[in-house]
């Protein structure tokens, strides 16, 4: 996404003037059109750059908070209910994932913030965000980093206020390989097949 945005913005930075001469803002120091492209085309596309600009870069923000507050949108949401539903009771909401916004920023994208910070297993150095190469994540996707004495779950949150429910460790482990998830799909479609069971 910053890729996206920092384009987006170059091209409106670059085109500005132009694209205001053409536009009948300012002063007309270019000469009549000289490019092959009709004019038409050129202010199609820099206002298409500045709407992708603006809102990437709204949806960009949006994003980083969630990795900061440790959290996914649908979490986010879900958060809000549990720490009403924790103050109802006079008790405090904590978000178990939540290690701090620079560790959460640090896990997320697998690299080393400052000395202090909770570090991956296997850290990259920070120059990585600045470059488009892959970068292993630290987790299996099943299994993430949880708050020291909330490894069991969310503070203030009680049995049965849950609004999803947590996997089976065993169906998270045969669907995290490859294989596993071959033959998951091919008992489920088996299942669909023979019509749920019902014997249909």
């Amino acid at each position: 996404m910053v890729y996206l945005v920092v384009g987006s913005a170059a091209c409106c930075i670059a085109g500005w003037e132009k694209a205001l001469a053409e536009l009948g803002f300012g002063p007309a120091r270019y000469p009549p059109w000289p490019h092959t492209i009709p004019v038409t085309i050129f202010l199609l596309i820099y206002i298409l750059a500045g709407v992708m600009a603006l809102a990437v870069s709204i949806m960009l923000a949006f994003h980083l908070r969630s990795v900061v507050a440790g959290e996914t949108t649908v979490e986010g949401q879900d958060n809000e209910i549990y720490a009403r539903i924790a103050k109802d009771r006079g008790e405090m909401f904590v978000n178990s994932y939540d290690l701090g916004g620079w560790a959460n920023l640090a896990l997320f994208f697998n690299i080393v913030l400052g000395k202090r910070t909770l570090s991956p297993p296997t850290p990259h150095a920070l120059y990585t965000l600045l470059l488009p190469m892959r970068v292993q994540p630290y987790t299996d996707g099943y299994s993430w980093a949880r708050r020291a004495g909330y490894e069991r779950g969310h503070g203030g949150v009680r049995r049965g206020d849950e609004l999803t429910d947590e996997e089976d460790p065993e169906d998270a482990h045969r669907r995290a390989t490859w294989g596993g998830t071959f033959i998951w799909m091919i008992f489920e479609l088996a299942v669909c097949t023979r019509g749920g069971g019902d014997g249909g």
